[in-house]
């Protein structure tokens, strides 16, 4: 069993420029819901097949809350027309606190951080850097599952949207 106070947890930030989400939208979600949420859009092979098109392989599973909703699904570029029964989000530009762990070489290690690594994130031990204040808009927070089976690199993510504080 991993411990937390043993992890060595990432946080930095970063950017992301106007993205689009293709995949499952939830409405007003239940949060003990959500490994539902994920599965439904990592069974449906068709549609990750038709996500690897327009995504890069750390950005295949994502996990936004916005608003009451939250989506499963893929940060995509260049999509026109959706598969049935899926939805395109699309998201403006925002800066990002980002909390993660280091790579581990296989994605069955990486299962045990995830519970751990989104418990850290939300904790009260994640400061938001001086000058930065969280954000709330364009999402509450995402869960990024950066598996890149093609390097054997994989973490789990989780993104807070920050802002500048106003003066």
């Amino acid at each position: 069993m991993i411990e937390t106070n043993k992890l060595n947890f990432q946080v930095f930030t970063t950017k992301l420029d106007d993205y689009s989400v293709l995949g499952y939208t939830f409405k007003e979600i239940d949060h003990s819901k959500m490994g539902e949420y994920y599965s439904k859009y990592e069974k449906n092979q068709p549609l990750r097949d038709f996500v690897a098109k327009y995504a890069t392989p750390d950005n295949r599973l994502v996990g936004i809350l916005y608003g009451q909703d939250f989506i499963a699904g893929a940060i995509v570029e260049g999509i026109t027309e959706v598969p049935e029964g899926t939805e395109l989000v699309k998201f403006p530009a925002s800066e990002f606190l980002v909390i993660t762990h280091e790579y581990t070489e296989t994605e069955p290690e990486c299962y045990p951080y995830i519970g751990l690594t989104v418990s850290y994130a939300h904790s009260k031990d994640v400061q938001i850097p001086d000058g930065y204040e969280r954000y709330y808009e364009p999402n509450g927070y995402m869960e990024r599952f950066n598996f890149n089976h093609d390097d054997n690199k994989f973490r789990t993510e989780v993104w807070f949207a920050i802002r500048k504080v106003k003066r």
